[in-house]
């Protein structure tokens, strides 16, 4: 029985791991789950077996955490950090084993699985804590026509449909069913055949289109400034844009952190904008660190220069990175701001409105918020018709951490219909399709640039309209469950004891 159980805890970990970067082989995050049903059919330590399966995935996944690029008393921070977030992230798998296994003998199995799935899925993604790498949607990453769903039912409905699916497939591989197998294979069929058509029928009207120069650095970013970091800059700047001269385009998008320090304070990197600016006659969107002297607040910033050098637009990071950029809940709990973690200090900006120029709208995203499906869909609502993500992977070194930051944004583009022009300091600089496909792209750590056309969209995606129904549905779902069950055991105590 150990040897199965062992096996059955590597074979789950091995499909879902082989279903993502580097490998991603279609068709795998269909069958992921069979392990895991076959693993609470043995009725033991359910919570613990489906717990290991989350450990040994996110252990494999989050190891970049342990490599940011810092040194000192910090570096250890980091590598109990990542020991703590792999634990706190399988608890959500565990915490579906425990709860499904109560389930698993009864007629709406096969409902309730995908639906605790995503409610658990749902729940780690938000409140300060929200941390929602790797949620299961990603596991079609390499398999796009059955991401493509998510432009109608949103991530959380692929997640559903996976795991629904795993179920039918664990169902015939138990039963030995033919059918079983044959209806599973049907699905699988029509996800892909469903999914190429929402994403083709859905992305029309791209009647007007904006010219971006996109500017990769190559820079690596530091902890504590450092003025040889401002001539470091420039000079990777002034390279690339000696080639730049040959080009025209509308607007020059820059990533998170482009400049060190704070760009209204600093008078050399508002001289070195201005120049840009005039020598281009072209918009620059770029970041920057931002500082609110009254309510003495920073933040992690966009700012948009118009080719005279005023500043036309701003936005501020509303979604911080969890013990990176603040402490969670510490806007809420007093106590916790005298804390020390070596965390940052930011504050969330506290609204979200796309920045404008000639007719162009751009939902901005600044790094880890191209990991919340709520956070684009909510700038393509309020108007945006491109979406920009800005963000500096540089601290994660050559590790899977910035592909798998990259494949989030393909998702975004998917749920939106909207091009997504991602500018990453070391890279990934992209710009990816609505089709989650990438049009062009300039790979990590080299140094250079791009300049292309993107197609502006003002319409709807289905998903855009319904939200994330899926995820109410299921808690619907799986309250009413708990509340049938929990009255029918009260019943029967009732009977028993009459």
């Amino acid at each position: 029985m150990k040897k199965i159980t062992f096996w059955l805890v590597f074979a789950a970990f091995a499909l879902l791991e082989l279903s993502i970067y580097p490998f991603k082989l279609p068709i795998l995050g269909t069958v992921a789950f069979v392990p895991f049903f076959l693993l609470i059919d043995l009725r033991k330590k359910s919570f613990l077996m489906i717990y290991l399966i989350g450990v040994l995935f996110f252990a494999a996944n989050l190891y970049f955490v342990a490599f940011i690029q810092i040194a000192g008393y910090e570096k250890f921070a980091l590598i109990l950090g990542y020991i703590l977030l792999v634990l706190y992230e399988s608890l959500f798998y565990g915490l579906w084993g425990w709860l499904y296994s109560r389930f698993h003998d009864k007629k709406l199995a096969w409902l309730l699985a995908p639906s605790i799935w995503v409610v658990l899925e749902y729940a780690r993604s938000v409140t300060d804590l929200g941390f929602p790498w790797l949620n299961l949607w990603m596991t079609t990453a390499g398999d796009l026509p059955i991401a493509g769903l998510a432009s109608v039912i949103g991530p959380y409905g692929v997640s559903w449909l996976l795991v629904f699916n795993g179920y039918i497939a664990y169902k015939a591989v138990k039963e030995k069913s033919k059918k079983l197998l044959a209806i599973f294979l049907s699905v699988v069929v029509a996800l892909h055949i469903i999914g190429y058509l929402s994403v083709k029928l859905q992305n029309k009207g791209f009647k007007r289109k904006v010219r971006v120069a996109v500017i990769q650095p190559d820079i690596l970013p530091t902890t504590v400034y450092n003025p040889a970091e401002w001539w470091q800059t420039v000079k990777a700047f002034n390279t690339i844009m000696d080639s730049l001269d040959k080009d025209s385009f509308d607007i020059i998008i820059l990533s998170e952190s482009a400049f060190p320090g704070f760009y209204r304070l600093g008078q050399k990197v508002k001289r070195y904008v201005h120049g840009i600016v005039r020598r281009y006659d072209a918009y620059i969107l770029f970041g920057s660190a931002e500082y609110d002297p009254v309510n003495i607040k920073i933040y992690n910033s966009a700012f948009l220069v118009d080719p005279n050098g005023k500043i036309v637009g701003f936005y501020s990071k509303n979604h911080l990175v969890p013990f990176g950029e603040h402490l969670p809940f510490e806007d809420k709990l007093k106590f916790l701001r005298r804390i020390n973690l070596g965390q940052s200090d930011y504050s969330p900006g506290g609204s979200f409105k796309p920045l404008s120029f000639n007719g162009v709208k751009m939902g901005i995203m600044i790094c880890f918020e191209s990991m919340f499906p709520e956070i684009s869909r909510r700038e393509a609502n309020l108007g945006a018709n491109m979406l920009v993500v800005m963000t500096n992977d540089g601290w994660f070194g050559k590790t899977v951490g910035p592909v798998l930051h990259y494949e989030h944004a393909r998702f975004r583009a998917i749920e939106t219909g909207r091009y997504i022009v991602r500018s990453a300091k070391t890279g990934i600089s992209a710009i990816i399709a609505p089709d989650g496909s990438t049009v062009t792209e300039l790979p990590l750590f080299k140094a250079g640039y791009f300049v292309s056309d993107v197609p502006l969209r003002d319409g709807k995606t289905i998903y855009m309209v319904l939200g994330d129904l899926i995820v109410w549905l299921s808690i619907l779902i799986v309250a009413s469950a708990l509340a049938y069950f929990a009255i029918m055991r009260r019943r029967k105590r009732s009977e028993h004891q009459l």
